[in-house]
C-alpha cells in the first residue's frame, strides 16, 4: 500500500516522473 501511495505521488509530479521511471527500471 505504501509503495502504491508513493507511486501515485511521483506520477502527479512531472519532474518526479523521471524518478519513478528509474525505480521501475531497477525493479525490472
Amino acid at each position: 500500500m505504501s509503495h502504491n501511495y508513493i507511486f501515485s505521488m511521483e506520477m502527479t509530479c512531472e519532474g518526479c516522473a523521471n524518478a519513478a521511471k528509474r525505480v521501475l527500471g531497477k525493479l525490472g
